[in-house]
């Protein structure tokens, strides 16, 4: 399977576990999907390198959309998908983003 092939059915995976509650969220995902869908349906021609770390910067910023009980639900979709884009870019997320807060610091 083709790299744009396997981020897509990777990114399908993470959106079925999403709840689009603010229109920046539902843009971001609208953005990624496009982005990747470009790429694997050929009009696009980038690099496995370019793609990932494209698709790495589209993933950080929708990370940081979404709120705590979301990110408790995607962890670790997202940490399967950021460990392959940053495999396949060579770069690593800028972000933690595997920092969730304990359910003590919520209360809080």
């Amino acid at each position: 399977m083709r790299l744009n092939e396997s981020l897509f059915r990777m990114f399908e995976k993470l959106e079925s576990k999403i709840v689009c509650d603010r229109d920046e969220l539902e843009f971001a995902l609208e953005s990624l999907r496009f982005f990747i869908e470009e790429d694997v349906d050929g009009f696009t021609h980038m690099t496995p390198q370019f793609l990932a770390y494209s698709v790495q910067s589209r993933l950080e910023e929708i990370w940081e959309l979404l709120d705590w009980d979301q990110r408790k639900s995607t962890t670790e979709i997202f940490k399967k998908f950021i460990e392959r884009v940053e495999k396949a870019s060579g770069y690593e997320a800028d972000i933690d983003f595997f920092e969730v807060p304990s359910e003590e610091e919520e209360e809080e």
